[in-house]
Parts: structure tokens; sequence; C-alpha cells
């Protein structure tokens, strides 16, 4: 009878540490041993360990010198304890073991709401007139999210850039490259973000490898952004594990053409090469209005019509400077809801100001 009494009492604090440990706790597992992209099990998100060594061991002094200064507290504590009367040391020992029932993340929860900047703490500085130490980040960003236009690449460097001025800038541009690469797990919008322009890329033994290219001054990129998002996840899934060996060639035989057609603004190169058998037949069938956009976008002088990225946007390449206002024009004859965003070409890559 006691023993499933103390059982009943316990099964609170069980579930309670189900929800609030074990489950978190196999979130963590599950995200650091898969692919973000595609959910299957992978230890790249291991191999870039090497980055935050310097984190872990850090993280391994914060704990020792937190154990040390709880064992000066503890001991006095103890002793206190022990010479007070019976009555005394229960509600004495009510006190320190309650935080110890709390899940840690209300124990973080709560330091959030006392250190944030309108917490007990930096409320009280700000009264009696002292700083407020501490780092505030506000993000400004006009790229829309989950629409193939990189803006997770973007914020990463910007993050990544941040980072590197506050520790007195000692990463280079390459510097930031491998290491936002090791996060996002390929270089191909992190290299323009970085470096702007043209830039191709590729990842060799876990090493970001590019090559710079001009792009001619008469060609102009205009995005067509739909009123809904399509997940990378469900964008890579519709595409084939294996391709023919021919549409391999295909496409692999037109990419240094089409380079140099883009340095030196040959339309009619860059319309060529630009035609894909890898991923667009495949991935067109997610966009709706896909087919009534290329055919607008063409008819409107578009030199080359392409999904950017895994979509759901659409990219129009034209090299007359009336493509835009022709095409604004036109551009409710689109089923749904779409927006005109013409994308000036950056050709400076991330600063800081």
């Amino acid at each position: 009878m006691k023993k499933n009494k103390s059982i009943l009492l316990s099964t609170p604090y069980l579930i309670w540490m189900v929800v609030f440990t074990l489950i978190p706790l196999g979130v963590v597992c599950y995200y650091a041993l898969t692919d973000p992209s595609t959910g299957e099990f992978s230890l790249v998100n291991l191999r870039g360990l090497n980055l935050y060594w310097g984190v872990l061991w850090q993280s391994i002094f914060y704990a020792v010198a937190s154990a040390f200064i709880c064992l000066l507290l503890g001991y006095p504590t103890a002793y206190y304890i022990a010479h007070r009367s019976q009555t005394a040391q229960k509600f004495l020992y009510m006190l320190v073991m309650l935080p110890m029932c709390m899940s840690f993340l209300l124990r973080t929860l709560a330091w959030v709401g006392l250190l944030q900047d309108t917490g007990i703490i930096n409320t009280l500085l700000s009264k009696l007139g002292l700083p407020m130490p501490g780092l505030r980040i506000s993000v400004q960003a006009e790229i829309p999210i989950c629409r193939g236009l990189g803006s997770s690449a973007a914020l990463l460097v910007a993050g990544a850039m941040g980072a590197n001025v506050l520790h007195g800038s000692r990463l280079s541009t390459q510097g930031l490259l491998n290491i936002t690469n090791a996060m996002e797990g390929h270089p191909d919008n992190l290299a323009p973000a970085i470096f702007g322009g043209l830039v191709a890329s590729f990842v060799e033994n876990e090493r970001p490898y590019i090559a710079r290219y001009s792009l001619h001054k008469r060609l102009r990129c205009t995005a067509l952004i739909p009123d809904f998002q399509l997940s990378t996840h469900l964008a890579r899934g519709v595409l084939p594990k294996e391709v023919p060996y021919g549409d391999a060639i295909f496409n692999v035989s037109r990419t240094a053409v089409l380079l140099r057609a883009l340095e030196e603004g040959d339309t009619e190169t860059i319309s060529v090469s630009l035609r894909d058998k890898l991923h667009q037949p495949f991935r067109r069938t997610l966009i709706p209005g896909f087919d009534e956009a290329e055919a607008l976008a063409n008819s409107c002088g578009c030199v080359a019509f392409f999904i950017s990225g895994a979509g759901p946007t659409l990219l129009c390449l034209s090299a007359d400077p009336d493509f835009d206002a022709r095409l604004a024009a036109r551009l409710s004859e689109l089923p749904g809801h779409w927006r005109q965003l013409p994308l000036p070409v950056d050709h400076e890559g991330i600063i800081v100001s």
C-alpha cells in the first residue's frame, strides 16, 4: 500500500521529466543524426564538431567553475542546516530540493525573464543609472522565406559576420565560407552572399571551393514570387535518385558555356545553356501556374526562365530595359497571386556598415 502511494505521488514528476527532459533530448539526438533536408540518417552534423571545440572547452570551464562555487556555498549552508531544529531543517530541506524538482527548461526560462531587457535585473540597473550589459540583435530581412531565394543562407552569413566582427574580425571571407558551409551543408547560396556577383562552387573533403565570374551589365534578373511556400524537403523529394547518363551530359556540357555566355551577355547562348533536364521538369509540377508564368515571361521578351533554387520563386533573365514594365502590365493575367521583384546584382558581397 505504501509502495503504491509512493508511485502515485511520484507520477506527476515522472510525467514532467518525460515531457520536458527526455522528449527534448530525443529531438536533439534526432536532428543531430539526420540530414535536415531529407530526414535520412546522416553523420554530416557530427563532422562539423571541430568548429565547436572552443565552445565545448569553454562550457567545461564554466561547469567546473560553477561546481566550485556551489561547493563554497553548499558546505556553509549544510553546516547551518545541520545546527537547526528538526522542524526548521525540514523546511530548509524543502527550499533546497524544490528547484531540483523543476525542469531545467523552466529554470532557464526564469533566468531569461530575469535577464531580458525589460526584466527585473536590467530594469533595476536602468533605474539606478547603471549600464545594462548584453547584446541586442535586430534583423531586417526583405528576402521572402521558403521561396527558393536563399533566405536561410543570407541570415546565416549575416550572423557569422556579426560574430566575426565582435571577435575582432579574425576570420577571412574564406573562413566565413568554411564555417557557414559546415552549418548549411552546401555553399550554393552562401558563396554569392559572401563574395557577391556570379559564383560557382563545390565541396571536396568538407572544404568549399569557389570561382568568381563577372556578369554582363546589360543582363537583368526579375523574380516572380507566389503567395505560397514550398519546402526544400518536398522539392528534393520529387527528384529521382538516379538520372540517365544522357541527361547528366546534357546539363554538365552546358555549364562551362553558360558561365562564358553570362560574362559576355550572349543572350542566345544563355537561353540554350539554361535548358535543364535534371530538376526543373520534376519540380515544375509542384508550382501551380508555372506554365502560364513561363508563357507570359517569354511573350514579354524573357531570355531565360527557370526555377530559383528549390522553388517556388521563378526567375526571368532578360536584356531589355523595358522587360519589367511589360511584365508588370500583364502580371494580373497569371492565376493566383504573384509578386514581381526586380533583383539588381550585388557585386560587393557582405559588408559591415
